[in-house]
């Protein structure tokens, strides 16, 4: 094992058969041992240099749990467009969930995400623009704090 999130079960590891390593849950394996003695490992997102500029005037808008995230869209070429990638942290059962979420295109600018009260760390996360072979840079937005975006303070 590589590591863990400091958020939730799971864990960084590299499999036998597998040359690299990758995420898991830890619901999915047979853990022996105590994983929180295994040091925190952050999630690293292969990144270039911004063929496409990142999201802008991300908005939220919170009604209950229900969280909607928009922004305004990033002009792709056709054969480059490959939509958008939501890396998310978000409460939910009173832990804190990692939530990667995709759209398809340049068009689709919205999504709705349930978030929850109840966390010791705040919910926030990060947009990215996608082409056919790369992730680029993105903003770091907070779900529920003052940012660049509303605040939407669970209630």
């Amino acid at each position: 094992m590589g590591g863990r999130s400091q958020y939730n079960g799971w864990l960084y590891v590299k499999f036998d058969r597998l040359p690299d390593f990758c995420w898991v849950s830890n619901y999915v394996v047979d853990v022996v041992g105590d994983p929180k003695t295994v040091t925190i490992q952050p999630v690293l997102l292969w990144i270039t240099d911004a063929l496409y500029l990142s999201p802008e005037n991300v908005r939220t808008e919170r009604k209950g749990d229900q969280v909607t995230i928009s922004w305004d869209p990033v002009y792709m070429t056709v054969d480059d467009d490959r939509g958008y990638f939501l890396d998310l942290m978000v409460c939910q059962n009173l832990s804190l969930v990692w939530l990667p979420m995709s759209l398809p295109d340049q068009y689709h600018t919205t999504i709705t995400v349930t978030d929850q009260a109840g966390c010791n760390w705040p919910s926030h996360g990060q947009i990215y623009t996608v082409e056919k072979a790369r992730l680029h840079p993105s903003r770091r937005y907070p779900l529920a704090r003052l940012g660049s975006i509303p605040s939407i303070q669970a209630q």
